[in-house]
């Protein structure tokens, strides 16, 4: 009757376990895609950024070169426009 009791306990508790790490590893799972996705985001940005660092520098060497006048603030265009 004990032996019976007990092997009923320990099933349970190893179902009880299975469940609940299962669920860790879901939610795991979870934040880890949330992680990876950040993780391309920030790569991209990185990367727009080395873009945009590599054109100010061309920039740059241009005005700086006098191969291009510079540009007045009145005649910069605006984003908006």
């Amino acid at each position: 009757m004990i032996r019976n009791l007990l092997a009923i306990a320990f099933c349970t508790l190893a179902l009880f376990v299975g469940v609940v790490t299962s669920s860790v590893s879901a939610k795991n799972r979870l934040r880890g895609n949330r992680l990876d996705s950040l993780q391309r985001w920030c790569e991209a940005q990185s990367r727009r950024n080395e873009h945009l660092r590599a054109q100010n520098a061309t920039e740059q060497w241009s005005l700086l070169s006098g191969e291009k006048e510079p540009v007045q603030a009145d005649e910069v265009p605006r984003a908006d426009s």
